[in-house]
């Protein structure tokens, strides 16, 4: 770890090595005022592109560091100002001093709400609460996605992972022209786009679609990235396609295309591969691997559940994955606030995994080890669509329809062993065979009416919901249980299917009323019903004829709600705050076996505050405060145990009272428009009332038996802070972040309660270049510290140390007809409660040749995993155990693709088949 920062640190401070020039200056306006937040950009004179920025302060200072020598053209440009150009020349290792500048008034300036058109190319503007950014004066890699583009853009950070920050706020929405682009996946968009394809970058707080149309502002912001095009991608389609095939069999193949005008967008991504890139974003592999849980299961059936809060030491791709994946896109917007969209998006998967898991469970008196020996297959696929349509019938009445449906399939063989041993004795196994499959249905929708009126009462609204999903699963087994004290062998062989249903609906009414000054008053009612359904055949094999009754249970459960509710709000535009009052009256009605269950009914009082204040200069501060009350699912309440051998069950529990939570949280945002620097804090805090827990009885034979109760609470806090800021004197972007995490919990482990304390801490921190030419370079430091407690057992108390560091170094040729790079991956996981230290290190490295006229062509050749020493380890503390996860990963292979740009834009152009 430390030769390889010293490494990474030698390449950053050789490339970064030159003097500290500076230019600096005043700004103001013909009336002799001076400027705030003037954008003030040194260009190269050839082709106008970016070589340093800086903006006024209130003063209308500005001060623009890390210049080399040469000759510059100094650009202040302002919304609603002619644009000033100033020849600059900057030599040794001086401060230029530049006379006051003064800019005129644009009277010809045409304002678009928060858009200004000009003709001028300038790197950067404010408008208002609007970034915008000039992508030609950005400089990326021939054919780099957007999310390339994003990371040479002051006020914006892009992780590992791709998650994007703008003015200091997480982006939870990427627009294309304005529309939405595959859903709100922000991700699709900037990882699949091509960077030149964009002509300007926007970044703002968008209100909510109901706030734009009614006019009434409901606090509500998303922090959002806008991608203008550029006037020749929407006069014909462009994309590219590629395809490799490296070592060890691997290949990777995958077209993108899109086509876009004033009126309709199209697109179209595909791909398929062995190198576990397994569809467009990480939550799809979350939802193809059945969530985080079954690491304990031993692929006996059983998995614990996993929505309660857990230490995680690190959570890699394991086994070898083959993806493919389709995504769809269609948008269609005749006028402005008239828009339908339609987007499909198919992902499947075949994944082999052979793992190795050791866990030490704690009791009240005594520790068990448990050894899992597995092997599975799994196939997954899943379908899903979503519709969209927002239609402004006339100024006073919008209609909005939305709907959503998936399709899946999974199928699942494994194999597997397991020992139960205290201390070095033996004290039961299980030889594990079992298959299973499953098809899942489900479609959810909700249709609303906004009408607008002139009078006291401003608005009214209806909304209806309404959602339906089946799911079929079919389960086979057949294991072999030994006991050691006493001896005993058991044989088991059973089936089970399972047919759920669950369909729910929902009806609300509101209206506002205007009380003057800015201030309203909403009354709503809403009322619901679901109904769930289960219905097993359990029984032996051979034959799903030999039923067991007493495991075959035939479940319902019926839950009416309403909601009566009242809310207070003021909306300014410097400060808005709402307060919100709401009755729940809830019934539920289960039935098991045709045998009605008493009726429960329960009433909630559900408060609920939000408040946020614009403090000026790009700072804000925002308050929330909700409660919520969630019902037990079904397999919570259903009164039978599950299982699929002796060592294992799960019984639900039909006196489950609803969980009721708290949840609050305070934000800060700062975003300093003279240094573009951004410091976002947060904390949050939520309390659940009756926590719907698992609690486990292990008898003298180390069987788990686990049963659903209501625990007194669980409790978690969260304090997160972070501040980015570029350092000019050596073109850099850098930030630093810390995360602090408190949860409590209570388990009952064999009639004790368990109470588990965890404290995380975590800071890091992040340093890359920005607009450079020639080298980039992008690094991540971070560490964690977790001290778990646990009642129980306090002798494993414990603190554990992960640290992680990732680095990139990139090379681009000067006549962009190669391109180099080379990334580490870092991850050291301490020995404290395992069994030794383990250092996992991962090195890529790719070179690419650009070929082709306008570079419409790249070959590329990858190493993956070069140093051979990849490996998928998973650590984690929960309840009751900690546990340590060996699996199979993709290892060490070289690649070779090819990548071409598929094109017809602008008048004359040719295909480029």
């Amino acid at each position: 770890m430390k030769s390889f920062l010293s490494v990474l640190l030698a390449c950053f401070f050789s490339v970064y090595a030159y003097g500290s020039v500076s230019v600096k200056g005043r700004v103001k306006n013909n009336a002799g005022n001076y400027l705030r937040g003037v954008s003030m950009a040194l260009l190269y004179p050839e082709d106008s592109t970016l070589a340093a920025f800086g903006m006024t302060n209130k003063e209308g200072y500005y001060d623009i560091a890390g210049i080399k020598p040469g000759h510059y053209l100094l650009q202040a440009a302002s919304a609603g100002y002619y644009t000033e150009y100033l020849p600059v020349n900057v030599g040794g290792n001086e401060t230029v001093l530049v006379n006051d500048m003064t800019m005129t008034v644009n009277e010809k300036t045409v304002n678009l709400g928060e858009v200004v058109v000009s003709g001028e190319k300038v790197p950067i503007k404010m408008l208002g609460d609007t970034v915008e950014y000039n992508a030609g004066s950005f400089k990326v890699k021939p054919n780099a996605p957007v999310e390339e583009l994003l990371k040479q853009l002051p006020g914006v950070q892009v992780d590992a992972s791709g998650n994007i920050k703008s003015m200091g706020k997480d982006v939870s929405k990427v627009l294309v022209d304005g529309k939405e682009f595959f859903g709100n996946d922000p991700k699709v968009a900037t990882k699949n786009l091509p960077a030149d394809a964009v002509s300007k970058v926007q970044t703002f707080g968008k209100k909510s679609d109901q706030a734009e149309f009614t006019g009434i502002d409901d606090g509500e912001r998303d922090q959002t990235i806008n991608l203008v095009l550029k006037d020749g991608k929407r006069k014909g389609y462009f994309g590219d396609v590629y395809g490799g095939y490296g070592t060890n069999e691997r290949y990777e193949a995958g077209l993108k295309a899109f086509r876009f005008d004033t009126k309709t967008q199209v697109a179209a991504i595909g791909l398929l591969n062995n190198i576990n890139n397994f569809g467009f974003t990480f939550s799809d592999y979350i939802t193809f691997n059945g969530g985080l849980g079954g690491l304990m299961n031993g692929g006996n059936g059983f998995s614990m559940n996993m929505n309660s809060d857990f230490i995680n030491f690190g959570q890699p791709v394991e086994g070898n994955i083959t993806s493919g994946a389709l995504g769809l896109n269609y948008t269609f917007e005749p006028k402005k606030g008239n828009r339908f969209n339609i987007s499909y998006m198919g992902n499947g998967t075949d994944k082999d995994l052979i793992s190795e898991t050791n866990s030490v469970n704690f009791l009240p008196d005594e520790t068990y080890n448990r050894q899992v020996h597995a092997v599975r297959n799994s196939n997954d696929i899943a379908n899903r669509m979503s519709i969209k349509w927002r239609n402004e019938l006339d100024s006073f009445n919008q209609l909005t329809i939305n709907a959503r449906g998936q399709i899946k399939n999974n199928n699942l063989t494994s194999r597997s062993q397991s020992r139960t041993l205290t201390a070095a004795a033996l004290e039961n196994s299980l030889a594990d065979n079992t298959s299973a499959r499953g098809f899942t249905t489900d479609a959810t929708g909700d249709l609303g009416f906004v009408h607008k009126t002139k009078g006291k009462w401003q608005l009214a609204q209806a909304k209806l919901e309404a959602g339906y999903s089946a799911t079929r699963n079919k389960q086979r087994w057949s294991n072999q249980t030994e006991f050691y004290e006493p001896p005993a062998s058991i044989y088991n062989s059973q089936y089970q299917n399972d047919d759920n249903s669950k369909l729910v609906t929902k009806a609300t009414l509101s209206a506002t009323r205007s009380l003057g000054n800015a201030t309203y008053l909403t009354p709503s009612i809403s009322a619901g019903y679901n109904k769930e359904q289960l219905n097993r055949d359990q029984g032996l094999i051979p034959g799903d004829g030999l039923s067991i009754d007493s495991l075959s249970p035939h479940f319902f459960n019926d839950i009416y709600t309403i909601f009566p509710g009242m809310a207070l709000k003021k909306s300014t535009t410097k400060r808005q705050w709402h307060i919100g009052l709401q009755a729940e009256f809830l019934n539920m009605r289960p039935t098991v076996t045709g045998q009605p269950a008493t009726t429960k009914t329960y009433s909630y009082l559900l408060p609920n505050v939000n408040w946020r204040r614009d403090l000026g200069g790009h700072k804000s501060l925002e308050l929330r405060y909700q409660t919520m009350v969630n019902t037990p699912a079904t397999n919570q309440l259903l009164p039978v145990t599950y299982y699929t051998s002796p060592l294992s069950g799960i019984t639900g529990n039909i006196h489950l009272k609803p969980e009721y939570k708290h949840d609050g949280n305070i934000n800060y945002n700062h975003f300093d428009e003279f240094t573009m620097s951004s410091l976002f804090t947060y904390l949050n805090a939520s309390y659940t009332a009756n926590k719907i827990n698992a609690a486990q009885t292990i008898d003298p034979l180390f069987r788990q038996q686990t049963r659903w109760v209501n625990t007194a609470y669980e409790a978690r806090f969260n304090l997160h802070g972070s501040y980015d800021r570029p350092i000019r004197k050596w073109k850099l972007n850098a930030g630093v972040h810390f995360t602090e995490t408190v949860s409590l919990s209570v388990t009952p482990i064999n009639g004790v309660d368990n109470k588990t304390t965890s404290y995380t801490h975590e800071i890091g921190i992040t340093a890359g270049n920005r607009n450079n030419k020639v080298w980039g370079i992008q690094t991540e430091l971070s560490m964690q510290i977790t001290d778990a407690y646990y009642s129980i057992s306090r002798e494993r108390n414990n603190t554990f140390y992960n640290y992680t560091g990732t680095g990139s170094l990139s090379f681009q040729s000067p006549n962009t007809k190669w391109y180099a790079q080379l990334s580490a991956d870092i991850t050291h996981y301490t020995a404290r409660s395992f069994d030794q230290p383990v250092t996992v290190p991962l090195l890529r490295a790719e070179l690419s040749r650009f070929v082709l006229a306008n570079n419409r062509g790249t070959i590329t050749l990858k190493g993956f995993d070069l140093l051979n020493m990849n490996k998928s380890i998973y650590r984690t503390s929960q309840v009751n155990y900690l546990a340590e996860q060996r699996s199979n990963i993709i290892s060490q292979y070289f690649m070779l693709t090819f990548n071409y740009k598929l094109s017809k834009t602008g008048k004359g152009m040719s295909i480029g088949f």
